[in-house]
């Protein structure tokens, strides 16, 4: 089950990469906190993959969402 989500995020995510990877700056992905541990283990298989930092931050969405506006590369949902 967590085969397809993981294809889904190394897909979107490989999307925005190349860019980043020239310019070294890691990858920003926001979301709820329920999903955070499966896209925490994309994220290291993302960087194991393709050298590309991935930085996750996960939690009630009033934690994250300012810092999100300015800089989020990834937002993912919950359900």
């Amino acid at each position: 089950m967590l085969e397809s989500p993981r294809r889904f995020l190394l897909l979107l995510i490989s999307s925005l990469s190349l860019s980043l990877l020239a310019h070294g700056q890691p990858l920003h992905v926001y979301g709820p906190g329920g999903p955070a541990e499966p896209m925490k283990a994309c994220a290291a298989a993302f960087t194991k993959q393709t050298g590309v930092a991935v930085d996750v931050t996960a939690g009630p969405e009033a934690q994250w969402l300012e810092k999100a506006l300015q800089d989020a590369d990834v937002v993912y949902g919950g359900a």
